[in-house]
């Protein structure tokens, strides 16, 4: 097969399609129709794909460092502290949890029933070493608080840099 042969032309056997009206290359006709089906796809799913899963896949983690200690808090809204586990290996902490909804009404002759069931898993590495044994953590009204004491020779020493 020559070359020649594979490239559009009214005379060869790729012959140009009418769409709508103009005269078009027909893989032009099929890229346009995949950037319209890709561009669906996403206008489509996009909200739900916030809504229900990726907005609570990962809560809201702060993470604060002061001289002496690091500070997490986690924004857990819905969960109680039985269903969140907390773990340290060497300076990463790990935040996981489950969270089950049942929701029921019954009104007028009909019942309402919802479900929601969902779990997360969030890894914090630390920029420095930290004493795992001196970590504190507390749960309140949604919020995730945990403080952990930085190993006494990490501390960082601020250095000023001029600017030239």
């Amino acid at each position: 097969m020559k070359l020649r042969n594979l490239l559009p032309s009214p005379s060869n056997r790729f012959k140009m399609t009418e769409l709508r009206g103009e005269r078009t290359n027909p893989f032009a006709v099929m890229q346009q129709e995949m950037n319209r089906l890709f561009e669906q796809l996403w206008d489509d799913y996009t909200p739900m794909a916030l809504q229900n899963g990726w907005k609570q896949s990962f809560p809201s983690v702060d993470v604060k460092e002061t001289e002496k200690t690091i500070a997490v808090t986690a924004e857990l809204p819905g969960m109680d502290k039985k269903d969140v586990d907390i773990s340290m290996d060497q300076n990463t902490l790990t935040i996981k949890g489950n969270k089950q909804q049942e929701k029921e009404e019954k009104r007028g002759g009909y019942t309402y029933q919802e479900r929601a069931y969902g779990s997360f898993h969030r890894t914090i590495p630390f920029p420095c070493e930290v004493k795992s044994e001196t970590a504190k953590a507390s749960f309140k009204n949604g919020l995730l608080k945990i403080e952990i004491r930085k190993k006494p020779g990490t501390q960082q020493i601020k250095k000023k840099i001029e600017i030239q």
